[in-house]
């Protein structure tokens, strides 16, 4: 081959990088050498060498270089860690602030109409903050600009209502007592519906205990009368109750076996 006016170096650079079809050999298994104007050029394809990874940052156009990989002592590829925009520091718990310390910012969406940011279940969807910058909870209401909160048993309805007894077909009895526990309620009323039946007479009175074990008689000292007989009755208890817990007696007699007896108790506790 005449090298002319070019230069071996010339020459090897038309071979060996012409461009993405050239042909790439390692150096180590080419022989080279020169008569006068005539060189020649040898590839030893059986000539065992290492193999050496290149990795390639050819742009399209044909630029940019061909760059070896860096290992460590151990073989292990080194890379380069891409750094954030600022300067990140680490603070222990506790922490004390001072002015001008960095971090990521926390992005939340300021939602003044308190609309859904949130599509689908399990979906990822931001914070919504109001128009002073206050994390929406929910229960917000965005008129108002303050939020509600729900109680499981809410205590703001501020009183509690049962049926205390509905009995029917009641003939004689003793006393049939209807319990009810007074603790974290400070009054109540009752409201009695009284069936005498043909014959037979119904009284009610109620008793209060600090145990709930050990009750009195109390109709009097809190309602002023001794007892409630065959009549419909409202009983109010307006000063604070300090019972743990008050029943209503129910004394049946006179039935004469006609079992026809009956009354409600609803009962109204207020905390």
């Amino acid at each position: 081959m005449a090298m002319g006016d070019k230069s071996v170096r010339d020459i090897l650079n038309r071979v060996l990088n012409a461009g993405k079809d050239a042909l790439r050999v390692d150096l180590d298994n080419v022989t080279i050498s020169t008569e006068g104007a005539e060189f020649h050029m040898e590839v030893n394809t059986n000539k065992e060498t290492d193999s050496m990874a290149t990795w390639f940052n050819t742009a399209k156009d044909g630029s940019g270089t061909d760059l070896q990989p860096v290992v460590d002592a151990d073989g292990h590829v080194q890379v380069d860690v891409l750094s954030l925009p600022v300067s990140i520091t680490e603070y222990d718990e506790d922490s004390g602030h001072n002015s001008g310390d960095k971090g990521i910012q926390l992005l939340a969406v300021r939602n003044d109409n308190n609309t859904s940011l949130a599509d689908t279940d399990l979906d990822y969807a931001p914070i919504g903050v109001n128009s002073t910058g206050g994390v929406i909870g929910a229960g917000y209401d965005e008129t108002e600009n303050f939020t509600w909160f729900k109680e499981k048993n809410p205590i703001s309805q501020h009183h509690q209502t049962s049926e205390l007894a509905a009995a029917t077909g009641q003939g004689d009895t003793a006393g049939t007592y209807y319990d009810a526990d007074m603790d974290d309620y400070k009054n109540f009323s009752l409201h009695i519906q009284n069936t005498s039946g043909a014959t037979g007479s119904n009284v009610y009175t109620v008793e209060a205990s600090l145990d709930g074990t050990n009750y009195i008689d109390v109709t009097s000292d809190w309602f002023g009368f001794a007892n409630v007989t065959d009549s419909d009755a409202w009983l109010e208890m307006n000063t604070v109750c300090v019972a743990e817990s008050i029943r209503v007696k129910v004394v049946r007699s006179g039935d004469g076996g006609s079992t026809d007896g009956a009354w409600n108790i609803n009962l109204k506790r207020l905390y």
